[in-house]
């Protein structure tokens, strides 16, 4: 069956994450934009469909934290489960892998017996059926393999991976299971070259053509994007940033978001 998210939020209570700007560590509660996404995600799954879910974002949003965690609930809720993380780059993946072996510690008391983690891989056990596996890699070492197999796959900054074949040989390691999950995730990263495969899924997923979700995210709906645009580090990185951002058009009303104003911004 697939995962409840009511459980999958009780059980991110269970865990740590450190505060995107205290830098301390919390209990892991779903801001605002991450109850949002629990909310559209239930009513896709209502409908009798994979979780499947393509986000257009901005940074800092917190959707590889929810992307980890919810990989984590995953190989919990099914045996022998194939959990990966694949990232544009060695340093993005080894974080989110850090990220996860830190769930699991917070997890030790229910799995005492589980093995240490390995540079590669993190096993959940299970007593009836073969264990679970999360394990991270990057786009290019990915690209080209041939026998692989997944069933959670998180694809973060997805429109900046080398190879221009990697996002489709990615998705052809995820079997047609109701059980098995896809989070897409990135940046804008333009129409062309790197970003192209990213953009028509989003496309493609907007117009209803795949069982993608498409959820955006944009920066200036986060409670606590406050700070003028020049220090936000969540805020585009450039004017093209801000421009593939704009005009995007919104999944349930078929309207185009038009980007914010600067009247518009929240303040202190």
């Amino acid at each position: 069956m697939p995962l409840k998210l009511a459980h999958v939020e009780r059980f991110f209570s269970k865990l740590n994450i450190r505060d995107r700007d205290e830098g301390t560590f919390q209990s892991f509660q779903l801001r605002q934009q991450q109850k949002e996404v629990f909310q559209y995600a239930e009513e896709h799954l209502a409908k009798r469909r994979r979780l499947f879910m393509i986000f257009l974002k901005a940074r800092r949003i917190g959707l590889s934290t929810l992307a980890t965690g919810l990989g984590q609930a995953h190989c919990i809720a099914h045996s022998g489960a194939l959990a990966r993380c694949i990232a544009q780059n060695a340093e993005v993946a080894a974080a989110n892998f850090a990220m996860a072996c830190s769930f699991r510690e917070d997890c030790r008391e229910l799995y005492p017996g589980a093995p240490k983690p390995t540079k590669k891989t993190l096993i959940w056990p299970h007593s009836d059926g073969p264990d679970s596996q999360f394990t991270h890699h990057t786009a290019a070492t990915v690209h080209g393999q041939r026998g692989l197999t997944s069933s959670f796959l998180h694809l973060t900054e997805a429109a900046f991976y080398p190879y221009s074949g990697a996002f489709t040989s990615l998705m052809n390691t995820v079997s047609k299971d109701m059980n098995n999950i896809v989070v897409i995730e990135t940046t804008a990263n333009g129409m062309e070259g790197p970003g192209e495969a990213y953009y028509q899924a989003w496309e493609a997923a907007v117009a209803g053509d795949n069982e993608f979700l498409p959820i955006f995210l944009p920066w200036w709906e986060d409670q606590a994007y406050q700070l003028p645009e020049e220090f936000a580090l969540d805020a585009p990185r450039d004017e093209y940033e801000k421009f593939l951002m704009n005009d995007v058009k919104h999944w349930k009303t078929g309207k185009k978001v038009k980007n914010y104003q600067k009247s518009d911004r929240l303040v202190p």
